[in-house]
């Protein structure tokens, strides 16, 4: 990516300067708009690809606290990877499945933008913790699924080269609910 008056500088590490893009809109629904926080290595003169890592935060699929894992996210970044953080309709604004299908938009928008933010297209990822571990797993497993995904960035593919999900859930028959003073495997 090309020095833009939108990037926060963030680091030079390993000869690579690292930039962060915040905030940028990748969906809108009424008066609500997704968001992508986006941490990519950046010069004036790059004509490198990087791989792209799509990271989905955990959050119990509530509104989720988008900047918490950007210190550890730099690290993943100084290597010479772009990481954008995906924001989804937490479950009081949109209930399942549309945690997956703003994943799937988020990595459609990716895919519109990798050669403004230098991304290789045949090697982007997706990753999460916890719910979002789960979010970005299911994005994966309904690969072109139609129930699960939108016309918006149609154009582009719902393609990555693999899934990484961090202690999230893949077996919910294992949850247990408490009612009164028994615990009950649904």
């Amino acid at each position: 990516m090309l020095c833009n008056a939108k990037m926060n500088y963030l680091s030079k590490k390993n000869g690579l300067h690292l930039a962060l893009e915040a905030n940028v809109i990748y969906d809108s629904f009424d008066d609500y708009d997704l968001h992508l926080q986006i941490i990519y290595p950046y010069s004036c003169t790059y004509k490198d690809t990087f791989p792209c890592l799509l990271y989905v935060q955990g959050s119990g699929w509530q509104k989720q606290p988008l900047y918490t894992e950007i210190p550890n996210l730099c690290k993943i970044a100084e290597k010479g990877i772009v990481i954008a953080v995906v924001e989804y309709r937490s479950v009081d604004k949109a209930y399942f499945p549309a945690q997956i299908i703003d994943t799937k938009t988020a990595l459609r928008f990716i895919k519109k933008n990798c050669d403004k933010y230098n991304i290789d297209p045949n090697r982007v990822f997706l990753g999460g913790n916890s719910s979002g571990g789960h979010t970005a797993l299911m994005a994966y497993l309904t690969k072109d699924n139609p129930k699960f995904s939108t016309s918006k960035y149609e154009e582009y593919d719902e393609e990555v080269r693999g899934v990484i999900d961090w202690y999230g859930p893949t077996d919910f028959s294992l949850v247990k609910k408490e009612i009164g003073n028994e615990n009950v495997v649904e």
